[in-house]
């Protein structure tokens, strides 16, 4: 049996499409956290955190199925909620200001990472998008060209997708470590696999027809439930926190990251509650009651419970939310390592050297600098970045002739966290300080 109705939604997107789980989950939280509303949130300091998520769904072209992805989430909201595409920070806000909590599912972003870098007009929508992030008080309010727009109570959600390529093309250390994708959340999704088309099972459309069924009357409702974690999830909340920056190099955006497991967590008992709510209103439809008239049992009251049709889903998170919602977010915390990685070195004949040193290891360094092809300067360089990121081990080995006399002293590269097994073996291991 379904304990979850995001498992419910999981399975329709299977169904329907190879892409990514991942990108189903998040997509899928993101839309429970649309329907929560501003007035929900998750009580823990140092302030509540709200649930309008900004993600990114970041895949290979066709085969990544982001725009798959899309359009089929974007078919269980109300087409009302829908944002248009608007190509400047202005207009998005006129639209925001018609529908303070519209969902906006825009395309690639790649157009929008080159106006960033390049001090674009396009670049204020991101500023826009970050004060907007969480945002706490009433209304909002900005002067644009004659006029001035108020949002009251703004609450928008964003989707994007983009390549891998481009986003190492185009992303920075400062947009990883303070700007813009501080504030979103990047998914790495596998591919697809090429020519895997069938037909759409019945039990896809029968699934996509019961969870229309339930959302569609609460996109209508106003619910505002706090969230509260019980004592040893507030400890374990703190141990995420801790080993999620404890080996990251980009430790603002790892500790950004890992504040939003609670979020997420959050999100995964409100599917359980949804779950619980959706066979409560199948018993109701069997004994011919009316649906909507169902909803208005949907309510938050003083004890902090939520009362789905008479059945209490309490709002404590637990630790077991906690690790699911940490183990959702993993991925996402090593692809913003990757890129910063990447992004910090920057020369393509660094990472071309790490790449060799990686399936090499170890390796002489004339030998790598002739197969990756570095002159002595670029490999200076490269050895430099390699040493300052803690990724290469370098040091000189003198072996022994065939008539035992000393060898020419070799430098050889080989990395900080090398296999064991594989050391215990190495010809290199007494010059190597890690073999000490």
């Amino acid at each position: 049996m379904v304990a979850n109705f995001l498992d419910k939604i999981v399975r329709w997107y299977q169904l329907r499409s190879d892409g990514d789980v991942l990108f189903a989950k998040f997509m899928a939280l993101q839309l429970f956290g649309n329907l929560l509303g501003k007035g929900s949130f998750v009580n823990i300091m140092p302030k509540p955190k709200k649930f309008n998520l900004y993600t990114a769904l970041v895949g290979d072209s066709y085969f990544g199925r982001k725009n798959v992805t899309q359009d089929m989430f974007k078919s269980l909201y109300p087409a009302k909620r829908i944002l248009p595409n608007e190509s400047s920070a202005e207009k998005f806000l006129v639209n925001l200001s018609r529908m303070p909590n519209g969902v906006w599912m825009y395309g690639e972003i790649s157009k929008i990472l080159k106006h960033i870098n390049k001090g674009g007009y396009l670049s204020t929508i991101v500023e826009t998008l970050n004060d907007l992030h969480n945002y706490e008080h009433f209304e909002f309010v900005r002067d644009i060209m004659r006029e001035t727009i108020i949002i009251k109570q703004p609450y928008p959600c964003f989707n994007t997708t983009i390549t891998p390529t481009v986003l190492k093309e185009q992303v920075t250390t400062e947009m990883l470590e303070g700007g813009f994708f501080s504030k979103v959340i990047l998914i790495p999704g596998k591919p697809g696999k090429p020519g895997n088309r069938k037909e759409i099972p019945e039990e896809a459309f029968r699934l996509e027809r019961e969870i229309k069924e339930l959302l569609k009357p609460l996109f209508e409702q106003t619910i505002a439930i706090k969230f509260k974690l019980t004592a040893e999830a507030y400890d374990r909340f703190s141990e995420i926190e801790k080993e999620a920056i404890k080996d990251s190099n980009v430790k603002s955006v790892a500790g950004r990251y890992a504040e939003d497991v609670v979020i997420i967590a959050a999100l995964i008992a409100f599917g359980e509650g949804l779950e619980a709510y959706s066979l409560n209103s199948k018993k109701s439809i069997n004994n011919k009651n009316n649906l909507n008239s169902n909803i208005n049992n949907i309510k938050t009251n003083n004890d902090d419970f939520m009362v789905f049709y008479y059945k209490t889903i309490f709002t404590i998170l637990t630790i077991k939310h906690l690790d699911e919602a940490y183990e959702m977010i993993k991925p996402c915390i090593k692809l913003v390592e990757e890129l910063y990685e990447h992004a910090s070195m920057h020369k393509k004949y660094i990472i071309k050297l790490k790449k060799y040193i990686e399936n090499n290891h170890p390796v002489k360094r004339s030998e790598a600098m002739r197969m990756c092809n570095l002159d002595q300067d670029e490999a200076t360089k490269a050895e430099q970045t390699l040493v300052s990121h803690a990724f290469l081990n370098y040091f000189v080995y003198q072996g022994k002739r065939s008539d035992g006399a000393p060898a020419k002293p070799q430098y050889t590269y080989c990395v900080m966290e090398p296999n064991e097994d594989k050391c215990k073996h190495c010809k290199y291991r007494s010059a190597c300080h890690l073999g000490e």
